[in-house]
């Protein structure tokens, strides 16, 4: 399945991107004097840690970005910026870029996906028209119909010695 890559390449980003934003919340809980919510902690994460950590794909990204622009915005947590901004970037470009590959390639698997729908719609319309011409042709001659007609057997249901469908002498392969 070709949507796999992409979308085990997002849950890393998405996990990148938890792991940035929980070093963010340390650094700022270690300025703040080891205080859970402290003044820096509370002006970057206003509706706790949890709340922007637990957010996926796109969500992810806007409470992420939303978090980036507090972390520019707010001057008491200008000592996190050097470090934490950049890593906070690069884990936001990854993060746009997975969803972006992963919207890809289910799109592409839902397109394939209709093509094969397609595929079997058509070939099932042509077995009814050649179907229905062999019936005409043999109106009344079922044997001569049933030598076009294959006999469809499922997985559970293994041929039997007397199937016509079971060649009785089979060709040898070497």
């Amino acid at each position: 399945d070709a949507t796999i890559a992409p979308r085990v390449g997002l849950r890393f980003a998405e996990r990148s991107i938890e792991l940035t934003i929980r070093l963010i919340a340390v650094a700022a809980k270690g300025l703040d004097g080891g205080k859970t919510g402290g003044r820096i902690a509370t002006a970057l994460f206003p509706d706790g840690l949890l709340a922007t950590i637990v957010p996926q794909t796109e969500e992810q990204h806007a409470v992420a970005t939303q978090l980036l622009h507090r972390l520019g915005a707010n001057e008491i947590a200008a000592p996190l910026r050097s470090v934490h901004e950049p890593a906070l970037r690069t884990a936001l470009d990854d993060l746009r870029r997975g969803i972006e590959e992963r919207t890809t390639a289910l799109d592409a698997h839902d397109q394939a996906f209709q093509h094969e729908l397609a595929a079997r719609d058509a070939l099932i319309r042509a077995y009814d028209t050649v179907a229905n011409s062999v019936r005409a042709r043999f109106p009344k001659d079922r044997a001569q119909q049933d030598v076009f007609f294959e006999i469809l057997r499922g997985p559970s249901t293994p041929a039997t010695p007397d199937d016509p469908t079971v060649d009785a002498h089979p060709t040898p392969t070497s």
